[in-house]
């Protein structure tokens, strides 16, 4: 019995992908298709589904530009309150595309400026003199002769 399993007759032979690809392939010259439509009824509901499609990627692209725009507006913003907050850091260090990069370049400015503070504030340090330093004493008029002394004398009057 197993050989009879294995004969198909003609009634019984299996479909070809092929034969199925053809059987679903919409009909020509207004024939029904296999779902029953014609195929201009067909053509014009995809027609119109694509239109449907088109027109709400356009929306969102529109939308897209929109809020980008809005992005960036509320970026600046972010950016300016950041440096208001600051104001010994310069706005040309402060650059970015993103928040986390604004935020970033802010910090790495930031810690630019504290280094150099640090660095001016030592090297005045070195350069202060001490409080408690004895006064500077006026001009040395032990060589100027007679004369010279008199006239200075009634210059600073």
């Amino acid at each position: 019995m197993p050989e009879e399993d294995a004969v198909v007759t003609a009634e019984e032979e299996p479909i070809e992908p092929q034969e199925e690809a053809a059987e679903e392939a919409p009909q020509e010259d207004g024939e029904a298709s296999p779902e029953g439509q014609p195929e201009a009824e067909e053509v014009a509901r995809l027609r119109a589904a694509l239109e449907e499609r088109d027109a709400r990627v356009a929306e969102l692209e529109e939308e897209a530009q929109r809020l980008s725009g809005e992005l960036t507006a509320a970026l600046q913003k972010y950016r300016s309150s950041l440096l208001a907050s600051a104001p010994e850091v310069p706005e040309e260090l402060v650059q970015g595309e993103t928040v986390h990069e604004v935020e970033e370049a802010f910090a790495r400015a930031r810690a630019m400026v504290d280094r150099i503070r640090s660095q001016v504030e030592a090297q005045a340090a070195k350069e202060r003199i001490p409080p408690g330093a004895p006064a500077r004493s006026g001009p040395d008029l032990s060589s100027l002769s007679a004369r010279e002394k008199i006239a200075y004398a009634l210059t600073r009057r």
